[in-house]
């Protein structure tokens, strides 16, 4: 179904693509929004009934709840790299224009892989993108058929009455959609054709934003040291670092909100980080994906820095070459050391290639000199197409998302192509190892068979693994929720089938392995499984977070759990009653003194009341905002107590253990009332 607005529209674009100042531009979209009005306007169709909802208590219906309002739609698949590119723009635009003001996002998920017809992996993949606006499964894919629409993603325009008014392919549209957005609430305001209501049915759904009993959220990657386990904790935003003997953990790199900052590991800031690669047991290197950077973690200096990338700005370059810093990357997925660990390997998901690193001076392939911090592309054109070559620069990927070194190569699982290639390092040759087909444009060639080489399939592998003892490679066939085996001297592909059943695996990410032991991110179900190869025995990797006092603080006298919702921050309160012993009192409560610990990012203790009644004294602390993850929280009081003319010093400690759980009511503040009486 082809809308008559195209032509009009195309003109829009030539003129929207040479002018450069704001009014030229709004002049121009208020005449195409002119001729757009005198055409006839056929509404879109409406959205079929059955098709399941995410982040709304019941369905939306374009001609009741979204009549009156200009709604953008979404045509997205969340295995897409570039959908998760325009991820960002659309919550620039609510955050611009919200529903009062007249604009609806309503993500129309229309799948690619079979296992992303199910609503249920489409709710976690909106929960682990922190997709916060409406979003229908839609597996038949009824409104992409009905709309025309023909690429990953589209966003489509609906006016007021429903009709299309605007159609935009592929990614880099937010400046154009802020401005277009602007002047057609304005103008249908002016044609009294807007409502200003709410949609009161819009609610951030819950149910698989998290799992209480476990401190990670949507693990993606994993990797191993000697004695050290690094999980990249990506839904958590943060790098957990732990002893790989006994759980317990040895550093936290990172909040749990969102952003980008260097600093100590506690100011550290990232943005869902992926891959991770040790150089050394005190050096660690980080892919943060949706900072478009590289960081470097020193385990002895406790410090992060950016070695790659500018954080927030998304790189266009498929060549590269300046230092790393002021080198602009995209999305990078995955990393992994080559050369003699001289050189940092990226998975540049973004732009389908391979990137590198260069930690030292380094003659590459053809004798290629590149200076130290030097970032820039090594195999791969940037076509997102499934094409081996000789020549690694003519060689093409489709969203690599998952690397390994293995003696003189690199495995490669390029995930939307559904296929693990071969990079070899002496020539940069790029071949075909397990999966697609000769048509290097079929992109659609997946599924879950074993065999050999184009005959075996894979759907969507986002990880891979190297044993070096069996010679094997392991690929984590995210979207077939397996682990599956390639032998490379003959490029054939089984089924592993020596987990524990019990442990079902879902969408795992990324692997790991380390003597006999492999390492699988089962990232759906937000935990890290190790599997004993040798002796196929099956269990969970438990975390155990620094549960002991500093040495300095008193003894703690009450500890509570204050349960918080899943979602970014919220604010808590705790009411404090401390009843002094009998003949007792507390003098002035001028003299009480209340200290938090340890110094959290984002919170600050405060008083809001104090209430000192003889014996009894209560108190009303804000902490701030919390972020929703495990931790605990120290707050200390000193006060002094008297009994006729003798005063003595009273030390205690509170404990709160700060625990996600998504039964916990969804609000901004919390209330915590505690009572203790001083017992000398």
């Amino acid at each position: 179904m082809a809308f008559d607005f195209h032509d009009i529209q195309k003109s829009l674009m030539e003129i929207l693509l040479i002018e450069h100042e704001d009014k030229v531009k709004k002049d121009a979209i208020n005449s195409y929004l002119k001729d757009v009005y005198g055409l006839a306007r056929k509404p879109a169709p409406e959205f079929e009934k059955g098709l399941e909802w995410i982040n709304v208590t019941e369905p939306l219906r374009l001609n009741s709840h979204l009549k009156g309002k200009i709604v953008l739609l979404d045509f997205f698949t969340y295995c897409c790299i570039n959908c998760m590119h325009i991820l960002p723009d659309l919550k620039a635009l609510e955050h611009r224009y919200s529903v009062e003001d007249g604009l609806v996002v309503v993500g129309v998920h229309s799948p690619k892989f079979a296992n992303e017809k199910e609503t249920a992996n489409v709710a976690a993949a909106v929960a682990r993108y922190h997709i916060s606006h409406a979003v229908v499964s839609d597996p038949m894919e009824t409104m992409w058929q009905a709309l025309n629409v023909c690429c990953w993603p589209t966003l489509i325009l609906l006016g007021p009455r429903g009709e299309p008014i605007l159609e935009l392919m592929g990614e880099g549209h937010r400046e154009l959609l802020e401005l277009f957005i602007g002047e057609a609430i304005r103008f249908f305001a002016d044609k009294n054709e807007l409502s200003p209501h709410k949609i009161d049915q819009l609610c951030v759904s819950k149910q698989v934003a998290g799992n209480a009993e476990s401190s990670l959220r949507f693990p993606g990657k994993v990797a191993v040291c000697g004695n050290l386990v690094a999980i990249a904790d990506t839904g958590n935003h943060r790098v957990i670092v732990a002893d790989r003997s006994t759980g317990q953990v040895q550093h936290i790199i990172g909040g749990s909100e969102p952003g980008s900052r260097d600093g100590s590991f506690s100011e550290a800031r990232f943005n869902s980080c992926q891959g991770l690669a040790f150089r050394s047991s005190n050096l660690l290197y980080i892919a943060d994906t949706e900072n478009h950077t590289i960081r470097e973690a020193d385990l002895v200096s406790r410090t992060v820095k950016t070695v790659a990338g500018k954080a927030g700005e998304q790189g266009v370059d498929r060549v590269g070459g300046a230092e790393g810093p002021q080198q602009a990357i995209s999305s990078p997925w995955d990393v992994c050391l080559v050369g003699e660990g001289r050189v940092l390997l990226i998975a540049m998901a973004g732009t389908h290639q391979l990137w590198a690193l260069f930690l030292e001076d380094t003659v590459w392939w053809k004798n290629r000199s590149y200076s130290l911090w030097m970032c820039a592309c090594v195999a791969g054109n940037g076509k997102e197409e499934n094409t081996n070559n000789l020549y690694p620069m003519s060689a093409s990927f489709a969203q690599p998302s998952g690397v390994v070194t293995a003696g003189q190569c690199v495995f490669v699982a390029d995930s939307e192509s559904s296929t693990v290639r071969r990079l070899q390092l002496q020539d940069g040759r790029v071949q075909a190892v397990v999966g697609a087909t000769l048509d290097r444009k079929n992109l659609f060639s997946f599924g879950d068979v074993d065999g050999r080489g184009m005959d075996a399939k894979l759907q969507h592998p986002l990880g891979v693994a190297w044993c070096e003892r069996t010679g094997t490679v392991y690929v984590a066939d995210s979207y077939n929720h397996k682990i599956k085996c390639i032998d490379p001297l003959t490029n054939t592909c089984t089924t592993y089938t020596a987990i524990d059943p019990a442990f079902k695996l879902n969408e795992p990410g990324g692997l790991c392995v380390e003597g006999d032991d492999l390492y699988i991110a089962d990232t759906n179900n937000q935990r890290i499984l190790v599997v004993d190869t040798r002796n196929k025995t099956t269990r969970k990797f438990d975390l155990k977070m620094t549960s002991e006092l500093p040495k300095n603080l008193p003894a703690v006298v009450e500890s509570g759990i204050v349960r918080v919702p899943w979602k970014q921050a919220c604010l808590v309160e705790l009411r404090i009653k401390i009843a002094a012993p009998t003949g007792s009192s507390f003098p002035s409560e001028k003299m009480i003194r209340w200290e938090m610990h340890p110094p959290t990012d984002g919170c600050k203790l405060e008083v809001v009341t104090s209430k000192l009644e003889g014996s009894t004294a209560e108190w009303q602390l804000s902490i701030g905002a919390v972020l929703a993850s495990p931790q605990m929280i120290l707050i200390v009081c000193s006060a002094p107590l008297c009994s006729g003319q003798t005063c003595s010093a009273w030390k205690g400690t509170f404990k709160m253990d700060i625990t996600p759980d998504d039964s916990a009511t969804n609000t901004d503040s919390i209330v915590c009332d505690i009572k203790h009486t001083i017992k000398l």
